[in-house]
């Protein structure tokens, strides 16, 4: 029963070692971690990846394709309007941003964003929109964790 409880123990605490979060920063205020986060463009916005013992980082834009028509739900011509008729699944590229390789804290600008801009994709806009980022870190011991 002790080795169970140790186990379990250190399991949680390496858990906690790993699962961090991107947290964010506007205008050089002190970082706060949200899910999202609102700015201007004339606000400067900083995301940090806080992890310790990382062997490289890597961080990642994620960038929907715009180009398709998804649906979770019925149109309102079609038959039960409105009415949910399965899990969407969105398309996307998982573009890594290799001038952001091995920093923990990153600057987002419009010229990353517009570095990033799809080939294919008419309705991507480096100054409007919503953007996704991740990144990932491996750590010294060979462990690898995705935010």
């Amino acid at each position: 029963m002790k080795t169970t409880i140790k186990l379990l123990l250190s399991l949680l605490i390496t858990q906690s070692l790993i699962a961090k979060e991107i947290s964010y920063s506007i205008d050089n205020k002190p970082f706060q971690a949200k899910s999202s986060v609102y700015v201007t463009p004339a606000q400067k916005l900083t995301l940090k990846f806080d992890v310790q013992n990382a062997k490289s980082i890597k961080w990642y834009q994620i960038i929907p394709d715009t180009s398709k028509f998804y649906k979770n739900a019925n149109h309102p011509w079609e038959k039960n309007p409105y009415q949910w008729s399965d899990y969407g699944t969105i398309d996307y590229a998982r573009v890594e941003i290799s001038s952001f390789e091995n920093q923990s804290k990153v600057m987002i600008t419009q010229k990353i964003l517009e570095e990033n801009r799809p080939q294919s994709d008419n309705y991507y806009n480096s100054t409007l929109g919503s953007f996704w980022f991740e990144v990932e870190a491996t750590l010294a011991n060979g462990k690898s964790t995705t935010k």
